[in-house]
């Protein structure tokens, strides 16, 4: 990986904003000299480092002629920057991780309120990680057993020992002998199906054992059930039997004797059961007979059940061939309705598009329907375990609002009925809520914003929800706000510690807080016009406190020198934070246009712009700037947070800004098939201590800000539609199709000197760039 450190960044772009010159925006040029160390122009498509000869032949659905293919979103393993601890497959129902250096191995199982994470100990002598299932071999003529596990340390490769288990079935290792591991060799991660091949080939006991595994993992989309579809082949001159045992942890109370096969183990409340096509199991598992030179393809299912469930009769299931085939079509089934909500794109930018579609993947993979969740569908934040935050889900609520309004403001619904607009931040599978979180109700607000203007449902705001409205709900929160977090200059003073608002580890950020005062002002004016057509007399109280903290915020706030809005605490001292939170502001109605573009100035090299994306901290705040952590403390980026100020770059003017910094954003498409939480500034590779956040649902907003930025297309909250998009020359002659509104469809093509607008087929106006279109819907 090419990597550019911290000082070699400051020390080619400049460390200050006086001395540091723009980047360039123009097409076809390569990014500045900050990356001139071989990191990838945006406009390239993947590097040839990334290019393998793997040998693995597409699964099943892999071949679907649909915009969201799994064909198109396909990653080699090598290509991908994840550990296969991060590396995930989902469904409609859960999740599964992969246990690093085997074939059949899987990791953290998540299926809520199920959740299986990485915590078991080590086996004896610490030599191998532990993990949650795979199979072992046993070849009965010898009595071989051969293990689904590498490990660097306790390899008899390296140490001159033979591991008869270096798995959960108890390591036993004795010096002098010889090796009997399966060895993995290819690996191709699809959006449906991960695909493993592995080989064992040793003369044990003057016998010729030689085998080929291939395992394509499949997640049920309807059950909590996990498959494995495995192809054997025999090498040999000979026939070849092989008895596929179960190999699980053994319970940590040591009443399980080790080296025998576990079909169930217990967890809490739930039973993980292993389960096979092949016929009764055996004593040991299920035998296999392999004619020489012959193959057969067997099925392994993983199934969760209540501990009370009884146990499947022999461990036999004959279908699961059918239970994969119908697994394959409900994948294929989703990924070809958001293929036909969502507007496609089609550019020069082999990189764009890339992008673009893992997007929309990544808020896909947040969906669950599970009939024990408080809603259905529920839009987990990402990690996978059955829960929810509202300001995470806003960052990608425009693009919910067209895939899927119901379930969008199906989860606003939640949120509210369980804790209201404040004391909702996170939302849980069951619907329990906690936490107060001052960015809650702002974001609730940009959620039903987002659907009301797709959808223009405004009875959504006067429908009951429990108890109250979903209008007097966003009320409450203005009247909390009003009562008990207002200073006396006017300001919105949410008092001290970072646990109510941004996770920096350094003081300062405290207390009057811009970015929240400038949203503040835009939630009171909203809800001032909401009370005022429904002659509320709450309304003119609302428009009167949006005024007030407009002008103490650009009264107490601004910092003329500087060019960026501080910090005011009770005791009348100014802090200076250079967050990339304040880029919020840029879409508010509270900060004038002309501060607007001076805090726009500081999206360049050497302040915010990094190579992969953009710095939480400018670099040139030397007291707040953090190298570790990146959501917002410097050293990286909370990837719904860079991809949203790109999209308000473009709708201040920052045009050239804005593609700077969403082009680079775009290689992120170079090493993660689905984004995850963070990214660091410097390098593609996820923050180490957030591990378990391999996934998103804020990464939404890059598919939002190439609709609303780049295609320009943005609906407006009279009902109408404005195109205005903003071309560069990367894009060639690039088209968005199918954006559908209120049974509409309206497609967008763009040239080196205009475009042109089509509504439903029909071409409606060709324009030179520079001016927005309004169309009528």
């Amino acid at each position: 990986m090419n990597n550019i450190s911290r000082r070699s960044f400051v020390a080619l772009a400049g460390s200050g904003l006086a001395g540091s010159a723009l980047s360039p925006a123009v097409a076809g040029e390569t990014l500045p000299q900050a990356q001139a160390s071989k990191v990838s122009p945006p406009q390239q498509a993947h590097p040839a480092r990334y290019a393998s000869s793997f040998r693995i032949a597409p699964p099943a659905g892999a071949d679907a002629q649909i915009f969201l293919s799994p064909a198109a979103l396909t990653m080699p393993q090598p290509r991908i920057a994840f550990t296969h601890r991060d590396l995930r497959l989902f469904s409609l129902r859960g999740s599964t991780s992969f246990r690093g250096r085997t074939v059949t191995g899987l990791k953290a199982m998540i299926y809520p309120p199920l959740n299986l994470s990485d915590t078991s100990p080590a086996p004896p002598l610490g030599l191998t990680e532990s993990g949650f299932f795979n199979l072992s071999f046993r070849e009965p003529e010898t009595g071989t057993l051969i293990q689904d596990i590498q490990d660097e340390f306790a390899d008899p490769l390296y140490l001159n020992q033979k591991a008869r288990s270096a798995n959960q079935m108890g390591p036993s290792y004795t010096e002098g002998e010889s090796s009997s591991i399966l060895l993995t060799q290819d690996a191709q991660w699809w959006p449906h199906c991960y695909v493993r091949t592995g080989v064992f080939h040793r003369r044990i006991s003057g016998k010729t054992i030689s085998f080929r595994v291939e395992c394509r993992v499949f997640l049920s989309s309807t059950a909590d059930e996990i498959y494995e579809e495995i192809d054997l082949r025999n090498d040999a001159d000979a026939p070849l039997s092989l008895i596929l045992v179960p190999d699980q942890p053994r319970p940590s109370d040591g009443k399980h004797e080790p080296r025998v096969p576990l079909f169930q183990r217990q967890e809490g409340n739930y039973t993980l059961e292993v389960a096979s096509d092949i016929g009764p199991a055996g004593q040991e598992g299920w035998l296999v007979d392999l004619p020489a030179k012959g193959c057969r393809a067997v099925r392994i299912a993983l199934l969760l059940k209540p501990k009370s469930a009884p146990a499947t009769p022999a461990f036999h299931i004959p279908d699961l061939g059918g239970r994969i085939k119908k697994t394959v079509a409900a994948h294929t089934d989703e990924l070809q309705w958001a293929s036909a909500q969502l507007p496609q794109i089609h550019t020069a930018n082999a990189m764009l598009d890339e992008f673009y579609k893992r997007s929309i993947l990544s808020v896909l993979f947040c969906r669950r329907v599970r009939e024990n969740f408080c809603t259905s569908p529920f839009y987990d934040l990402g990690f996978g375990r059955g829960a929810a935050v509202a300001w995470d889900t806003s960052f990608s609520s425009r693009l919910i609002a067209q895939l899927d309004p119901e379930g969008l403001i199906g989860m606003v619904k939640a949120f509210l009925r369980s804790g209201g607009a404040l004391n909702s931040t996170y939302l849980g599978w069951n619907g329990e809520a906690r936490g107060w979180y001052a960015q809650s109700p702002f974001a609730l607000m940009q959620i039903v914003c987002d659907y009301l203007r797709l959808t223009r449902d405004a009875q959504v705001l006067d429908a009951k929800i429990g108890a109250s409205t979903l209008l007097e709900y966003l009320k409450q929160a203005g009247t909390e706000f009003l009562k008990n977090y207002t200073h006396a200059s006017g300001l919105i003073d949410i008092g001290e510690g970072t646990g109510k608002m941004l996770e920096i580890r350094t003081d300062g950020y405290e207390h009057m807080i811009a970015a929240i005062n400038a949203l503040a002002v835009d939630y009171f004016r909203q809800l001032g016009q909401w009370c005022t057509e429904r002659n509320d007399a709450d309304g003119r109280r609302y428009e009167f406190a949006a005024s007030r903290i407009e002008l103490a915020l650009n009264r107490e706030l601004w910092d003329e020198e500087a060019g960026w809005y501080g910090n005011l605490y009770p005791d009348g001292r100014r802090t200076l934070v250079l967050s990339c939170h304040a880029f919020d502001m840029l879409g508010t109605t509270a900060v004038p246009k002309a501060r607007k573009l001076r805090m726009a100035e500081r999206m360049r090299d050497g302040e915010f712009l990094a190579p992969y994306g953009m710095y939480s901290i400018s670099l040139s705040d030397r007291t707040h700037w953090d190298m570790e952590d990146c959501d917002w403390g410097g050293g990286g980026q909370y990837v719904g947070q860079t991809l949203k100020i790109a999209g308000l770059l473009y709708a201040c003017g920052e045009s050239n800004r804005a593609w700077e910094l969403l082009s680079r954003s775009t290689q992120w498409a170079e090493r993660f098939p689905y984004f995850p939480q963070t990214i660091y500034g410097d390098e593609l590779k996820l923050q180490e201590h957030q591990i378990d956040w391999p996934l998103q649902i804020s990464a939404g907003a890059g598919a939002q800000t190439i609709i609303g930025g780049v295609f320009g297309i943005e609906p407006g909250a009279d009902g109408s539609l404005l195109v205005n998009p903003n071309y560069n020359a990367t894009l060639g002659d690039a088209k968005l199709k199918y954006y559908r509104l209120r049974g509409h469809v309206f497609d967008v093509h763009l040239g080196a000197h205009g475009f042109s607008v089509f509504k439903d087929g029909q071409l409606s106006v060709t324009h030179a760039y520079g001016q927005a279109v309004k169309m009528v819907v």
